[in-house]
């Protein structure tokens, strides 16, 4: 949190991560956003925070009637996620038992970041 002339201004931070069952997790925003910068990704606003809806990959393949598979179509939704937020500058808050922090330092860890696969 910065202190700019007695304002505080909150960095975009992804604050936590939730799984609503099996094949869908959800990506929780928060701080001081500009509102089709995350809307146009397919957030939608919850109270104080942005959250995004996103299937596992294997969920998304079967409900287009693919077997399982390792191709390029397969990269984890929350990766692809995880870079767009990066280039945006967001923070990824630390603690929890779905860290996003931890999360991204796994991703950039596995070379799944840079997008060079």
């Amino acid at each position: 949190m910065a202190r700019n002339n007695g304002v505080f201004n909150l960095r975009p931070t992804v604050s936590r991560i939730t799984e609503v069952d099996p094949t869908r997790r959800r990506i929780h925003v928060e701080g001081e956003v500009h509102p089709g910068e995350l809307a146009e990704r397919g957030y939608a606003r919850s109270g104080k925070e942005w959250v995004l809806d996103l299937r596992r990959p294997s969920a998304e393949r079967a409900a287009r009637g693919k077997p399982p598979g390792d191709g390029r179509d397969d990269v984890d939704p929350f990766v692809l996620e995880f870079r767009a937020l990066r280039r945006m500058g967001y923070a990824f808050a630390e603690g929890g038992e779905w860290s996003p922090g931890e999360l991204y330092r796994k991703f950039a860890d596995l070379g799944l970041l840079s997008g060079d696969f």
